[in-house]
Order: structure tokens, then C-alpha cells, then sequence
């Protein structure tokens, strides 16, 4: 199994998580596919992260909780894998 930029999407579900989630994704790796569930349906923050970041998508929520925002994040992929991290995780 080799994961590559064409097959494998990170799904990170937020609330609120401004102070971290720009650590969590300076954190990986370039290029690959990131799906950004914000439940706090914060416009601005979704405006930044999808300017800042390439290939990246924030879908706005109302707080449907962690559970059911890894659920949308995975459902709405295209790729063959999928990575879910919590928005305070750094890779190193």
C-alpha cells in the first residue's frame, strides 16, 4: 500500500480550534488532499484555510460533533484512503 497525493485525503474535524488547526496543517505533508469540518461555521476561518492551504476544502457545520464530522469529512472524499486527525495533532 502506498499512500500518494492522488489517493489518500486528511479529514480533520474542528470546533473553534483557530489556535491549532494552522500547526496541525503546516504539519503535512504538501500536496496532498485535506477536508476541513468546521463546526462552528465560521466563514472567515474557512476563507483562510482555503486560501492559505491548496487542495484543501472546509465544509461549515452546525456542531454535529466529532462522530458525525469524521462521517461527512469521509463520505465527502474522493480518494481511496483517508487519514482522520484531530486538530491539535503536529506529524513530525
Amino acid at each position: 500500500m502506498e499512500f500518494t497525493n492522488n489517493n489518500l485525503t486528511f479529514v480533520i474535524v474542528t470546533f473553534n480550534s483557530r489556535k491549532v488547526i494552522f500547526d496541525c496543517l503546516n504539519s503535512l505533508p504538501k500536496g496532498f488532499h485535506k477536508l476541513i469540518i468546521e463546526n462552528s461555521s465560521d466563514e472567515e476561518l474557512k476563507k483562510e484555510l482555503e486560501q492559505k492551504y491548496d487542495k484543501t476544502k472546509v465544509i461549515l457545520s452546525k456542531n454535529i460533533g466529532m462522530g458525525a464530522g469524521n462521517n461527512l469529512g469521509i463520505n465527502e472524499s474522493n480518494t481511496q484512503y483517508i487519514y482522520v486527525l484531530n486538530p491539535d495533532v503536529v506529524l513530525k
